[in-house]
C-alpha cells in the first residue's frame, strides 16, 4: 500500500515540477510569436556579449601598483612573455604582442601548491 502512495505521489508531482511557464492569452489580443522569439534571442546574444566582455580582461597599460611574479605555467614558444606575469591586487595579468604593441590579458591566479 504505501508503494501505491508514493507511485501516485511520483506521477502527480512529477508533471507540475516539468511544466515550466505557461501563460494564457485572449485570442482576440494580436500576438507575433515570431517577434517575440526574435526579442529573446537578441536580449540572450546581448548578456552573452557581456558576460564574455567580462571574463576577458584586456590591458594596454598595467596600474602602477602591479608587481611583477614569477609565472609558475610553462610558457610556449610563440608568446615570449619571459615567464613574467604581473599581480595587481587580486588579479593577474600576462604580456603579449598584439600588432607590434604590448598589452595585457588576464590570467587565471596560480595555484598556491605550483610556487
Amino acid at each position: 500500500m504505501a508503494r501505491l502512495w508514493a507511485l501516485m505521489l511520483v506521477l502527480v508531482a512529477a508533471p507540475q515540477g516539468m511544466a515550466g511557464t505557461v501563460i494564457v492569452r485572449d485570442s482576440r489580443e494580436p500576438f507575433d510569436a515570431f517577434a517575440v522569439r526574435d526579442a529573446f534571442k537578441e536580449q540572450k546574444a546581448w548578456q552573452q556579449t557581456l558576460a564574455n566582455e567580462q571574463q576577458i580582461r584586456i590591458l594596454q597599460a598595467l596600474p602602477v601598483s602591479c608587481i611583477l611574479v614569477p609565472s609558475p605555467r610553462p610558457e610556449p614558444r610563440h608568446q615570449g612573455h619571459g615567464g613574467r606575469d604581473y599581480q595587481c591586487g587580486q588579479h593577474y595579468y600576462r604580456p603579449f604582442q598584439y600588432q607590434g604593441r604590448e598589452l595585457y590579458i588576464g590570467i587565471s591566479p596560480p595555484s598556491s601548491g605550483s610556487q
